[in-house]
């Protein structure tokens, strides 16, 4: 009987230990806000398109994805969260909301919430003119879907 046990307690730790080893998080990789220089002049003040990357993903929310410089905007997150918050509409600012939730700016931030740091694209030209419009995520009239955001995506 000792020996059925011992044969049995050993499965089981075999089966819970791979399932433990499928249910780990997907890759802690470095998230980076990205700038791609000046793409507008407002009233003579610069202003920057940024999108954000967790790995060698990138996406922009809205616009591209490639290009110019790092912001110092850094930290570590899991990429499986910045793919997830990536294709959730909820999470993104897209065309049909640019302008009323956010720009990329704010879109970008959102990309970088799941950093441990909550890495922001402030350094961006232009931010210090689209955070009193939009704040850091969005809009205020726009933070149910933010809300949902964090929500859907376990932030």
């Amino acid at each position: 009987m000792k020996g059925k046990i011992a044969v049995f307690t050993m499965c089981l730790f075999v089966v819970v230990f791979f399932s433990i080893q499928n249910l780990s998080a997907a890759p802690i990789v470095l998230f980076k806000g990205w700038g791609t220089g000046e793409v507008a002049n407002i009233k003579g003040t610069p202003v920057e398109h940024t999108y954000a990357c967790a790995g060698n993903t990138c996406y922009g929310s809205p616009g591209s994805n490639y290009g110019g410089k790092n912001l110092l905007s850094t930290g570590y997150g899991d990429q499986a969260r910045f793919i997830k918050a990536y294709s959730n509409w909820h999470c993104r600012i897209d065309y049909s909301t640019y302008m009323a939730e956010g720009v990329c700016h704010q879109g970008a931030n959102r990309l970088l919430y799941p950093t441990t740091n909550k890495a922001t694209v402030s350094k961006a030209r232009g931010y210090w003119m689209t955070y009193p419009l939009w704040g850091t995520y969005a809009a205020a009239q726009w933070q149910w879907k933010w809300a949902a955001c964090k929500n859907i995506v376990g932030m």
